[in-house]
This record gives C-alpha cells, structure tokens and sequence, in this order.
C-alpha cells in the first residue's frame, strides 16, 4: 500500500513539473512582476551574499555577474511591449553570453527583506550553471528549473503528510499561481511552503511529534519571513500545544486524542522558536534595508506608530480604500490571474468562469460526509487566522509602500491573498484523516480528483492562450529559440 502511494505521488509530480516546463517554454524571462529585483538576490545569494547590502544614496540590494545585463536588456523590452523589436546582435549575445566574474551592484530592496533562504532553489540554479560554464540564458533556465523541483517536492511532501482538501489544490492550480511557479520569483515557493505548513500543522493537531513539530516551525518560519501577512500562522502552534494540553487533562473529550506531555511541549518550543526567529528577521530588515522608492519623511515604524495612536486615520484610509469602485474588480481579477507586471488579463470570460468552478469546489469539497463535533473551535481558528492574513496585506501595505499622508492603501494585489486562501481551504476541508500517507482511493476521492483534473485543464488552456496571445515572439523561438 505505501509503495503504490509513492508511485502515485511521483507519478503526480512529474506531471505537475512537466506541466510547469512546457507552460515555462512560453513565458520569457523577467516577466513576474518585480522579477528583476528577485532575480538580483537570488544572483547575489548564488555570490555568496546571503545577507543584503546597501550602498549609499540607493537602495538595499546585491551585487551579481554584470553577464546578467545581457538578459535584462533584452527581455526588459518585453515586460512594456507585447511584440518588440530585437537587434539580431543582441539576440545572438543574449543566446551565447556566458559567465564573466565581473559585480556589478543592482538594487533589489522589494526582495531584500525576505529571508535569503526562500531564494535558495534559484540560486542555486544560477550557481549549478555557472559551475558547469554554461550561458547566461542557460543557467537562468536552470534557475527555474530549481524553483520548479522545489514547489513540486514541497507540495508532494504535503501531500504524503496530510493530503491537501480539494479547495488547495484548485488555489496552487490557478493561472496566477501557475505564472508564478514558472518564474524564479517568491510566489511559487510560498505557495507550495503554504501547503507544506498546513500538512504538518494539521498533522501535529492529530499527533503531536517533536520531529513534526520541529519541521513545522522551520517550515512557518522560512514562509512568514518571506510572506510577513501570514503571521497569524506563528500563533497556530501555541493553540495546538493547549488544545493538546487540555485533552490530556480531559480523556475523554471528542475529536483529538491526548498527547504526551513531551510532544505537547515539543509543539509549544517549535511555535516559540518560530515566532522569535521571524520578529528578529522583521526587526533586522526593516531596520537595515533601505528602499528609495517610496518617497516619505517619515520610516515604516513613524508611520505604524501613528496610526497606532491615530486610529480614526487608520479606520478612515481603510474605509476609503475598500469603498474605492475600482478596488474590488481590480482584487479579484488579480487574484484569477493579472499576468506579466499586471498588464495582461486573461480572456474576459476566464473570470467568471474560473470563479464559478472555484465555488463549485468549495461546495464540493466541504466534508459532508464527517461529523463536525470537536473540531469546530479548530476550523474557526483556522478561518480566523485566514482573515487575520488577509487584513495585514492592507496593514503592511499602508506601513511599508502607500505615500505618507495617503488617501487610499496602495500596491495590494489580489495574489497576495491566495496563500490566506489556502489557509482557509484548510479549515472547510476534510479533518478525517488516518496517520501515514494517503493511502486509500476511494470513488468519493476519484470524483475530486477527475473534478481538480479537469479545473487543471480549463485553468492551463486559459493560461497558454493569454500567454501565446501576449508573447508573441517568444511562442515563435524568436527570442533565445
């Protein structure tokens, strides 16, 4: 039995990684949004600089193989044009560029405040290519490649820890999640560790463990300290580790079984140890990464200062911001998928569409057929903590990149809310579940499985038909082959 759960789940993972391949052949480089910035730290971290540096008068950022120009220059074009024009000898440069050894200092500062560990796949795809002398081309579809293996290898090790409810896997397969797992850029990453913590998480509540729960809090702190708005999670642990307390108090209440005393405060250390590590980050970045972007007399902790002694500024920005006409179609759209640097939508009809299956998931996946007892509380917290994610997109927004004074909050973008989204797929999921890999297939787990195959396949048709209509030249090899 669990060798055909093995076989299963790596037949499923190549497939998800040959689907990300061939939707990579039509997306060119540096066309994620801030793409430029994350490839500059994930080239500096491949130098050998994990942390940031900041030169004077600029912003925070790395210092990376001047080599990499070559590939800006020619795909920089790209992100405003939908068809532009190419000198052939830059073409045959950006095709043939190989390593120099010469720095050149970049700014990154929108990259520079996540820990440098989240971009380890990329750089090392970047330095396995250097290594091995190929081109600069090359290597950076090796840097993709990484990434790409990563997402896929997390999101199988969820699976085989605590299988994913059906509304997670329609959130990772939307065409803006797709974009980004393409690209060597956070997102992908994010995502899959989003589902990776969750796994465990939910595992730990069933059986606490201290190796789960050390996996747990490294795992929460790699994601919130590259996703801040996902805070909320640290305090999952903590919750857990009482909720275990209080059934070994009382025997014999329903839905969790009691815990020893150990992993209790095995999930309590883990839960600390990653709240402690992300504020430390938090309060070392925002006190060393410069940003001259957002042009303010005042920094990031003046301004959270005021609006915490100001509170009607603060309900007032938000009141504005929600009740802008414009917000709402803009969010959800977003969240569907904006592509290339928020320029380019997807066929009209894609929206509604994809909205309408997302609800038919929802329903379908909604545990039916398990009683609720004993995990409600849980389910609320979850859902709680979804919410509580979703609001500091705002918050953070506010503090670190709106103007100072503001009228409305600026730069969220509906992507921001897919990770808190699939926190809350994991609260209106299945909590039924027996310890060690999936194992059992069922004809209730066969009609979900054809049910997120075939949103797969509506989602990745409307996906490569943006894509092929907004790269032109890239679909016919004109730019690398």
């Amino acid at each position: 039995m669990r060798m055909r759960a093995v076989l299963r789940l790596s037949a499923c993972g190549a497939l998800m990684l040959l689907t990300l391949q061939l939707l990579a052949r039509w997306v060119p480089p540096l066309q994620s949004p801030d793409e430029l910035s994350h490839l500059i730290r994930a080239a500096s971290i491949a130098e050998g600089q994990w942390l940031a540096q900041t030169e004077p008068g600029v912003s925070t950022g790395g210092s990376f193989d001047i080599a990499l120009s070559v590939l800006a220059r020619v795909h920089v074009p790209v992100i405003k044009e939908r068809d532009p024009a190419v000198k052939d000898e830059d073409l045959v440069t950006a095709r043939t560029q190989g390593w120099t050894g010469r720095l050149i200092y970049g700014e990154a500062p929108g990259s520079a405040i996540y820990l440098p560990v989240i971009y380890a796949p990329a750089a090392l795809g970047l330095a396995a290519g250097r290594a091995w002398d190929w081109t600069i081309a090359e290597s950076y579809h090796l840097a993709r490649l990484s990434s790409q293996l990563f997402c896929v290898l997390v999101v199988v090790l969820a699976v085989w820890v605590w299988p994913p409810p059906l509304l997670a896997w329609a959130l990772l397969l939307l065409p803006m999640s797709l974009f980004q797992l393409v690209s060597p850029v956070v997102d992908g990453p994010a995502h899959a560790l989003t589902l990776l913590a969750m796994s465990l998480l939910m595992r730990l509540r069933q059986q606490p463990a201290p190796g789960l729960a050390a996996g747990a809090g490294l795992c929460l702190l790699v994601l919130v300290t590259a996703r801040m708005h996902l805070l909320p999670l640290l305090l999952l642990p903590f919750w857990w580790a009482w909720q275990s307390h209080e059934s070994a108090m009382r025997p014999a209440a329903k839905g969790r079984a009691a815990a020893p005393a150990s992993a209790t405060r095995a999930v309590a250390w883990a839960g600390a140890a990653s709240l402690m590590g992300t504020l430390l980050w938090a309060a070392w970045a925002s006190s060393t990464v410069v940003d001259t972007r957002v042009q303010r007399t005042m920094g990031n902790g003046a301004v959270a200062l005021h609006y915490l002694l100001n509170p009607e500024d603060l309900w007032d920005v938000f009141a504005r911001t929600f009740a802008d006409e414009h917000r709402p179609s803009f969010l959800l759209d977003s969240f569907i998928g904006n592509l290339g640097w928020l320029d380019t939508r997807l066929p009209d009809h894609a929206y509604g569409v994809l909205w309408w299956a997302l609800a038919g998931v929802v329903v379908l996946g909604l545990p039916w057929r398990e009683p609720w007892r004993g995990t409600v509380i849980d389910r609320l917290v979850l859902l709680l903590c979804a919410l509580g994610a979703s609001s500091l997109v705002f918050l953070l927004m506010l503090i670190t990149w709106s103007p100072f004074p503001t009228h409305l909050i600026e730069g969220v973008q509906g992507r921001y809310f897919i990770a808190p989204a699939i926190v809350a797929a994991y609260a209106l999921g299945s909590w039924k579940r027996d310890a060690g890999p999936p194992s059992g297939f069922g004809p209730w787990q066969g009609v979900q499985t054809l049910v997120i195959m075939g949103f797969a396949l509506m989602s990745v048709m409307f996906l490569a038909e943006t894509l092929l209509n907004r790269y032109p030249a890239w679909a016919r090899g004109g730019l690398f082959g």
